[in-house]
Order: C-alpha cells, then structure tokens, then sequence
C-alpha cells in the first residue's frame, strides 16, 4: 500500500502596488501647552477615583498621600 502524502502549506505571497507620486507628509506644529493656565471650571475631586486623587497629590508636591483615604485625600488637595 503506497504512504499518504500530507498536504503541504502554500505560501502566498501578494504583490504591493507602489505608487511613487505620493506627496510628502506635511510638518505637523506642536505647540506647548501652559500647566499653569487656570481652568474655567474648579476641580471636582470628588468624581475622581483615588488613584487619580494620589496622582493629583504627588503632581503638587503632597508629602504623606499613599495610605489616605478618598476624604482625607480631597481635604489634602483642597488645602493645597
């Protein structure tokens, strides 16, 4: 009795049309946004989850954060 071949795998591979009119990208500007700018609208602390409260905390320079609770955490950060 003759051995059954397996099928073998193809490999396909596809041609990529390259056009070679295309136009450069165009320079993007960035420009700096100011942190110092004051916002229209207070703060909410009381939407934000801790981790972003902890966040806030350690971005202003607040010493004694990580074992605080939400409360204490918004007294912190309105005191500041």
């Amino acid at each position: 009795m003759p051995a059954v071949k397996k099928p073998t795998k193809k490999l396909v591979i596809k041609k990529i049309a390259i056009e070679e009119n295309v136009p450069a990208p165009v320079p993007v500007e960035v420009v700096p946004v100011k942190e110092d700018t004051p916002t229209s609208e207070p703060i909410n602390y009381n939407l934000m989850r801790v981790c972003d409260l902890r966040y806030a905390c350690k971005a202003q320079g607040i010493v004694g954060y990580s074992k605080k609770t939400k409360k204490e955490l918004i007294e912190m950060l309105t005191k500041a």
